[in-house]
């Protein structure tokens, strides 16, 4: 069914004249026409005053103005639709009267320009990434492995969630929003702490720091993973919690799950590079 015959079902429904927003909500509710674009209630509307240009005074749509539309047999008041009419109500969205809608050129490239700009954009920052993650300094390389692990396994987790985002299963949608959360707070933290620490780096390679500076700022980022071990315990024992009082393929279930998968990985990481960090240190 295309467009225009949408819209005569749809009016004779109601019975009462429809803007072609209200045609294009119930046409889309009852499965009516096939939407293939981002604006159809533009391609409902260039679609019926198309057709009423071309059937004349046999359509069986007539427009009444400000965009509502009627039965011609109910005998309202219609208007005359020009040419130049038609083109000013589609602007840049084009349409076929059989129903299918087509996005213009136009937007069709500012579309692929928006794709071409954030693929850039994440090369840019994946280039940058890659690059916080190669240790300068050898004093800090504990650390920087560390940081390295906790941002991929924060990336991994994202990629995890947006994979498990589309399943219809309770369970997986709350697993994946913990994932989610967790993922990018993980990696928004120690992207930060790559990026601080490359600048420390900087400074000791550049004679710049002493080595009792150097052993100090070591300490700190000692404190800063005992704090991770803990968060990640935290959020392993409250997961066991959620995951043994919640339902069955319950959101709740998932999000448990979630916890407890990251909160062991963030102790573990966080534990064996506080150890590996403070032997390091001892040694030095």
């Amino acid at each position: 069914m295309n467009f225009a015959e949408a819209a005569v079902q749809v009016l004779s429904e109601a019975g009462t004249p429809l803007h072609f927003r209200e045609i294009t909500q119930r046409a889309v509710a009852q499965r009516l026409v096939e939407i293939q674009g981002l604006t159809p209630w533009n391609s409902m509307n260039g679609a019926l005053r198309r057709a009423i240009r071309a059937q004349g005074a046999s359509s069986p749509v007539v427009s009444l103005g400000n965009g509502k539309f009627a039965l011609r047999s109910w005998n309202l008041p219609g208007e005359e639709l020009l040419l130049a009419d038609d083109e000013e109500a589609e602007g840049e969205q084009t349409s076929q009267v059989g129903g299918r809608i087509s996005i213009s050129p136009r937007i069709t490239d500012e579309i692929d320009k928006g794709w071409r700009t954030l693929l850039s954009q994440g090369i840019d920052g994946a280039r940058k990434i890659a690059k916080l993650m190669v240790p300068v300094a050898p004093e800090y390389k504990p650390l920087h492995t560390t940081l390295s692990a906790i941002l991929g396994s924060g990336l991994f987790s994202v990629l995890w969630g947006l994979g498990l985002a589309s399943s219809r299963k309770p369970a997986n949608a709350g697993m994946a929003n913990t994932l989610l959360v967790l993922g990018c707070a993980e990696s928004a933290a120690s992207a930060v702490g790559l990026q601080r620490l490359t600048e420390a780096e900087n400074d000791v390679m550049a004679g710049k720091m002493s080595t009792r500076q150097v052993h100090t700022q070591i300490s700190a980022y000692e404190r800063v993973l005992g704090y991770g071990t803990a968060v990640g315990a935290t959020a392993f024992a409250f997961g066991l919690l959620l995951n043994m009082g919640a339902p069955s393929d319950s959101r709740a279930r998932g999000a448990g799950s979630g916890l407890m998968t990251h909160g062991a990985l963030l102790a573990l990481l966080t534990w064996r590079a506080s150890k590996r960090t403070r032997n390091n240190t001892s040694l030095t």
